[in-house]
């Protein structure tokens, strides 16, 4: 895997953020922690960044929502959704902008590996 890739973490549960973001840092990765979509936009319109692992349900702006928005500002960025929300149902217009139903991986993962290796599928490595 390389290293030094830039990874953001988008997630309004304090604990889901914070164990996800200390996971992946410890695995080299830059981390942009980011409580809410709004926070992450911001981000993403002053930072590089590689790839995004998002929640879908967050407070304001949605993660379907944020996903389109990061993705006009930076079309490089690659997704993957990460949600509790097993009634959650492919947004196709995610579609569009390159992204899969294997993109959406369902909390709470015990086996951090299945992360590391959608990371590394949406970013080809």
């Amino acid at each position: 895997m390389k290293k030094n890739l830039k990874l953001l973490v988008v997630d309004d549960d304090e604990i889901i953020l914070n164990t996800l973001a200390s996971f992946l840092e410890d695995e080299g990765f830059v981390i942009y922690p980011c409580s809410n979509a709004e926070q992450a936009l911001e981000i993403v319109s002053k930072e590089i960044v590689d790839a995004g692992i998002i929640d879908i349900r967050l407070p304001g702006m949605d993660g379907d929502e944020f996903i389109i928005k990061a993705h006009g500002l930076n079309n490089s960025i690659r997704f993957i959704i990460y949600t509790g929300s097993i009634t959650n149902f492919y947004n196709k217009s995610l579609l569009g902008i390159g992204m899969k139903p294997e993109d959406i991986i369902y909390k709470p993962v015990l086996d951090m590996d299945i992360i590391l290796k959608a990371i590394n599928r949406v970013l080809s490595l």
